[in-house]
């Protein structure tokens, strides 16, 4: 169970002030890559990862890209996401995925 990630848990992994703080991080921190600007690429990138029990971000995981770039681009933006609250399940907290 120590290493197990949850799907399904009591109260789910929430970065520090809801959605609107995640957004405002988001928005604040995206370099949107030259190569993707000059390619005219754009679109949304799905994103999975890993919310560890002490609130750390881990396994992060492009689950649809769009171009190279913007994926890696997505990916250090989540990777760089400061510590979120922890899941819990039964009052305890535990690992679980966050998909964005």
């Amino acid at each position: 169970m120590e290493g197990e990630i949850f799907e399904w848990v009591d109260k789910d992994a929430a970065f520090v002030g809801g959605y609107p703080e995640l957004q405002n991080y988001i928005n604040t921190e995206v370099k949107y890559p030259k190569d993707a600007i000059e390619m005219g690429e754009q679109g949304s990138v799905y994103i999975s990862f890993v919310v560890e029990p002490d609130g750390k971000v881990t396994n992060v995981f492009v689950e649809k890209g769009v171009y190279k770039s913007l994926d890696r681009e997505a990916k250090r933006v989540v990777r760089s996401f400061p510590k979120w609250i922890p899941a819990e399940l039964n009052a305890r907290r535990v690992r679980t995925r966050v998909r964005l």
